[in-house]
């Protein structure tokens, strides 16, 4: 069986795709307080980013709905254009970026290339609220 379909029949493997940036999104709402009020790439302000993606992913934690997973996606593609943002940045910057810079960006990317892979085959059957 591959790992995708061994993660996509366990309930806790899936909701811990989804806990996980949950996590994330709270303790950098916790630990990045000076910046809260900070308007970032996307236009908002950060406090106001990371309240909404916290909130979509422990909706879709708690629930594992059709509905919680198109929103996990929206949220998942605005970050993935900020992101792609970033490392074109960097790649167009090379020379101050180094090899190094741009290698890191280029894992980064990969890395949650794969994630946004994962959610796709982790779909909810079933449960569309």
């Amino acid at each position: 069986m591959k790992l995708i379909d061994k993660i996509k029949n366990s309930e806790l493997a899936t909701r811990l795709f989804y806990i996980v940036p949950f996590v994330l999104f709270l303790s950098l709402m916790i630990f990045d307080r000076n910046n809260l009020k900070n308007t970032g790439l996307s236009g908002l302000q950060n406090w106001l980013l990371y309240a909404i993606s916290g909130v979509l992913f422990l909706y879709q934690s708690i629930r594992n709905s059709i509905v919680g997973w198109v929103l996990v996606l929206m949220i998942y593609t605005f970050f993935l254009v900020i992101l792609l943002k970033i490392a074109i940045g960097v790649i167009m910057l090379a020379a101050f970026a180094g090899i190094i810079g741009i290698g890191f960006w280029l894992i980064v990317l990969a890395i949650y290339l794969f994630l946004g892979y994962i959610y796709l085959k982790i779909r909810p059957i079933g449960r569309v609220i």
